[in-house]
């Protein structure tokens, strides 16, 4: 009841100078996000020693401890608040043992957001609910109820992202530019422990004038040991602001990425200049920043780059996007391995769309503790050695070389790749010129749990038969192998691991490759799309996967209402896709309509089915998206039927 008279008050005036509420948080995250992130601190730092796994233990403790702070005094009072109830002895002993909501367990604040949430749901509509100004001022209410229960939340709070917080943007304002002031005293002072700040998308709201350094160099003065922070945006991180985080004691994570191409202004990224890389070395930072993430700078330069030679603590590096640097005084292209090679700490390293040399490959071969390496689109003049120098990384587990270099995917690259006994994840996608004899050194990868070799157009089922030995396969990407036939894809059948199997667009595929899934024991996910050879007999063959979630049998032209009809005994099937399947009729959207389960269908270009198909689908009382795209036998009566039907939470794509 207080909760409820409360939702309807505005926070009291103490409330406001303690809490930051509605007027100066409007758009923060609801109680349920507070409530979560207090719950998961407290729990390490402050454990509960009793049992409140039992439901009755868990309303019992929250009634005490609720009741126990009414009674305390501590509670802001507002003007037309009722008497406090009177303490009982139980209440009073549970007052000294008890410190406030700080001592909830998790279980019992879930109890009371429950409870908040069920009062809302009951004065908006469902979907609005969490953006209701019903809500928010619950939430400012709640936050209200216990000074202290806000103050262990602030005090344990280690990650802080703050997306629309109008005070944190004059940290880069002219007015505090000289030094520290209230503001970051009273920041610094209420979140004490923060250790990782997000400011990406607070950066993107500054006005033009403001830009990170000065942002940047007001939160160092707040958190001078602050561990990570997020400053990705293109158009704001502007030159100089490696020079305010030097301020940083103890920095060991910093993302500086930029925005993907097509999402900035090519001449406002020029502007830019350099990025001010070389402000890090000699810095404390230097001897502590391990992760660092530059994807798609457009900003960094020659001497910048091998500045980052100078990292020596870094273990993640990501270049991934950032354009090749052009040297134009040696005519050629800079080679960041050839700069990196001294990092012996490096565990993961992302070079994508970089170009290589045999000088940088050389260098490579030194970075033995590397675990997770990216060459995807790399590109330069190679030679047949170069590629094996990979031989040599041993620690590997994830490695991808799609649409990179051909001396990447040659024989002998392959054959180098062989030999890296802890790969679990591998893709080779996009290498045209792969052939068959370098997939069959791949045959020696054990433990590798993920190959996706799609769009590599000479493999062909001499080569496929070699997957045949990676027995802990349990996610397999074949797709556009267009030399593929039915015969390599029933060499698979002996994967009894394999989870996923995309074969889509391989038009070679024929029914009889597919008898080999026959009550495959855990394939969830199938994708056969524009595999046009494919028949209702084939479907028959999948009618008795028994764990498959999704099925991707789009553009199969050969597939009747008879084939779907094996589809009936799918229990467990969620998502299922027939677009382009023109002989399928009203009579197969009967018996899809008997797949309980299902969530996600799509029927665009099944030109055969009617309103009469789509009305028997108003029993999928799970389903949220249905695509009848290009359905012209379909009509606006049918699909509001379906609607009405299914409670006006079903996507309809017409």
């Amino acid at each position: 009841r207080r909760q409820e008279r409360d939702m309807k008050l505005q926070p009291s005036s103490r409330g406001v100078d303690v809490f930051c509420l509605e007027s100066e948080m409007r758009r923060v995250q609801d109680a349920v996000a507070i409530v979560g992130d207090v719950a998961r601190e407290l729990r390490t730092r402050e454990p509960v020693n009793d049992d409140f796994t039992p439901l009755a233990s868990c309303l019992t403790k929250a009634h005490r401890v609720l009741e126990s702070f009414l009674s305390s005094g501590s509670c802001d009072s507002t003007a037309d608040a009722p008497p406090r109830p009177v303490p009982t002895r139980r209440a009073k002993a549970a007052c000294v043992k008890d410190t406030g909501w700080e001592a909830l367990p998790e279980s019992a604040m879930c109890f009371v957001l429950r409870a908040l949430k069920a009062f809302c749901s009951a004065q908006h509509a469902p979907q609005d609910w969490a953006l209701a100004d019903g809500f928010r001022a619950g939430s400012a209410s709640l936050r209200a109820v216990c000074a202290r229960w806000r103050a262990a939340h602030d005090a344990a709070l280690e990650h802080l992202e703050p997306s629309f917080f109008p005070t944190l943007a004059t940290f880069s304002s002219d007015a505090v530019a000289g030094g520290p002031d209230d503001l970051d005293v009273r920041w610094a002072g209420r979140f004490p422990n923060v250790k990782s700040l997000s400011l990406r998308r607070l950066i993107a709201h500054l006005p033009a004038r403001d830009g990170a350094s000065a942002t940047v160099a007001r939160v160092a003065m707040a958190w001078p040991g602050l561990a990570e922070l997020d400053l990705r945006s293109a158009r704001q991180v502007e030159p100089g602001v490696t020079g305010a985080l030097a301020r940083f004691s103890a920095l060991t994570s910093l993302n500086l990425s930029g925005d993907e191409p097509g999402m900035e202004d090519d001449a406002e990224a020029e502007a830019l200049g350099e990025l001010g890389l070389r402000d890090l070395q000699g810095s404390a930072s230097a001897a502590t920043l391990a992760r660092l993430d530059l994807g798609f700078r457009q900003d960094i330069s020659g001497p910048e780059m091998r500045a980052l030679g100078g990292l020596k603590a870094l273990q993640c590096l990501s270049l991934h996007g950032v354009p090749p640097i052009y040297l134009e005084a040696e005519a050629r292209f800079l080679d960041p391995l050839a700069v990196l090679g001294g990092l012996s700490r490096l565990v993961h390293l992302d070079l994508y769309s970089q170009v290589l040399t045999d000088e940088g490959m050389a260098a490579l071969a030194g970075l033995v503790g590397l675990t997770q390496l990216s060459l995807a689109d790399c590109h330069g003049d190679l030679t047949d050695d170069a590629a094996g120098a990979m031989g040599g990384l041993l620690a590997l587990t994830s490695l991808d070389l799609s649409c990179t270099n051909d001396k990447l995917h040659s024989v002998a690259a392959m054959r180098a790749v062989g030999r890296l006994s802890s790969l679990v994840w591998l893709s080779v996608s996009d290498c045209s010129s792969l052939s068959d004899a370098g997939v069959h050194e791949l045959s020696t990868l054990t433990a590798l749990t993920v190959l996706d070799l799609s769009s590599c157009w000479e493999l062909s089922d001499e080569g496929v038969r070699a997957l045949g030995k990676l027995s802990a396969l349990t996610d397999l990407n074949l797709s556009n192998c267009w030399e593929m036939s039915g015969e390599g894809v029933g060499a698979l059948g002996g994967l009894t691991r394999l989870r996923k199997l995309n074969i889509a667009g391989c038009d070679k595929v024929t029914d009889e490759g597919l008898q080999v899934f026959r009550r495959h024991p855990r394939l969830t996910r199938m994708c056969l799309w524009g595999c046009k050879k494919i028949t209702d007999e084939g479907v028959r063959a999948l009618g008795s996967l028994q764990t498959i979630t999704r099925l991707d049998l789009s553009k199969c032209t050969k597939i009747t209402d008879e084939g779907v009809k094996a589809l009936s005994s799918l229990s467990t099937l969620n998502e299922l896709d027939l677009s382009g399947c023109r002989e399928v009729s009203d009579d197969g959207v009967r018996v899809v309509a008997t797949l309980s389960a299902l969530t996600s269908l799509n029927i665009a270009y099944c030109r055969r089915v009617t309103d009469v198909g789509v009305r028997t689908l108003s029993g999928l009382v799970a389903i949220r998206h249905l695509d009848v795209r290009f359905c012209e036998k379909i009509t606006d009566a049918g699909v509001r039927a379906l609607r009405r039907n299914t409670l006006d939470v079903l996507s309809v794509l017409v």
